[in-house]
């Protein structure tokens, strides 16, 4: 909605976002693509549809949800704890994202599909039934770790067909 910007215009593709306002809200955004240059969010951030295209820095210091959206190219940097969270939703996918924070899959089915890879920095939690997911040639680079909970069932998962996964530094 425009009218909740400044000068009643959405951000584009050469600005840079700041969200913070005394209310303790949650920005969520659900159609459409959105490019902005970067992002900087004291307030919680869901992407419930849609695709969000950074070409810069993501940075927040609260929760960023992926519940049916695509987070697309930037780097996801978390302060003061705030991580990436997924749900079970099948649409959630990062697609070229450098991730210096944490990944949170550690809801029960929660998911998130990788597109043009991934390169984390921080750690993916995985619990009962999460799923990382890899379709085509991808990479899975950084100095990260994914951790599986003891639960059963949590994988990363490569597309029945097709499918290389290069897992290294990177």
């Amino acid at each position: 909605d425009a009218a909740n910007w400044t000068n009643d215009m959405l951000p584009g593709p050469d600005d840079d976002v700041l969200i913070d306002v005394a209310q303790d809200i949650t920005v969520v955004h659900t159609a459409g693509t959105h490019s902005i240059r970067s992002l900087e969010s004291a307030e919680a951030i869901k992407l419930t549809g849609g695709t969000l295209d950074v070409s810069g820095t993501v940075e927040i210091s609260k929760d960023f949800t992926l519940d049916g959206g695509k987070l697309a190219h930037g780097t996801v940097v978390g302060t003061a704890g705030a991580k990436v969270v997924a749900t079970g939703d099948a649409n959630n996918r990062l697609d070229g994202v450098v991730l210096a924070a944490d990944l949170d899959l550690s809801a029960n089915y929660s998911r998130v599909d990788i597109v043009n890879g991934l390169t984390l920095s921080g750690t993916a939690n995985l619990g009962y039934c999460g799923l990382l997911g890899f379709t085509g040639t991808q990479t899975l680079a950084g100095t990260g770790t994914v951790v599986f909970s003891n639960q059963a069932y949590q994988a990363l998962a490569v597309g029945v067909t097709s499918t290389t996964l290069t897992i290294g530094p990177g």
